[in-house]
């Protein structure tokens, strides 16, 4: 169980390229969707760490598309977890997030892109 989590039924499995893997559950899941151009920043966020706001952004849009988004977003719609829909405008630390992880060295970070 992730700190500061409580137990909860496991919906997803992240697998990283690292080896590493969280078990994902009901109250670590956000889905976020924006309006418009904002569309840019639709990503999940799984909570890894809720005392330290610690987590895992799963882009929608970033280059390449990150095969995990269409495959767990349906999956927190069905289990009805936390959703965040129609946003018209992203905030100014995604659109940060979103920057950074798509200007890093994907060779320095081989396990930036989780499979479900």
């Amino acid at each position: 169980m992730q700190k500061g989590m409580e137990m909860s039924e496991v919906i997803a499995s992240l697998n990283f390229e690292s080896g590493k893997s969280i078990e994902v559950t009901k109250d670590m899941a956000r889905l976020y969707t924006h309006l418009g151009h904002n569309a840019l920043y639709d990503h999940i966020f799984i909570v890894v760490d809720q005392e330290e706001s610690q987590g895992v952004y799963i882009w929608a849009q970033e280059p390449p598309e990150n095969p995990a988004y269409p495959e767990l977003a349906p999956t927190i719609v069905e289990n009805e977890c936390e959703m965040h829909v129609f946003i018209r405008e992203a905030s100014q630390y995604d659109k940060e997030a979103f920057e950074r992880a798509v200007t890093r060295d994907k060779d320095e970070t081989p396990n930036w892109l989780p499979g479900v």
